[in-house]
């Protein structure tokens, strides 16, 4: 039996951040990778740090911001 994370969905949640870096911040071309993490988060029961369950959207936690004119996701994994 695997042993389950510290920090479940980290891995699901960092392959976000990187295909959106590789990809421009196009979401549409990382269709895949966020569905690995929304699908993550049901299997933990939305107990984890990369995922929301807080007003009952459960999604997965993914915020954009700029940063000296570059747009950024502001992530979990850091």
């Amino acid at each position: 039996m695997a042993q389950q994370s510290k920090e479940p969905c980290k891995k699901e949640a960092c392959d976000i951040q990187a295909c959106l870096s590789k990809n421009m911040f196009d979401s549409k071309k990382c269709v895949r990778v966020i569905q690995l993490l929304q699908s993550c988060c049901e299997q933990c029961e939305y107990k984890s740090t990369h995922c929301d369950d807080s007003g009952g959207s459960n999604k997965p936690v993914l915020s954009l911001k700029k940063m000296n004119g570059v747009l950024m996701a502001e992530l979990f994994c850091a």
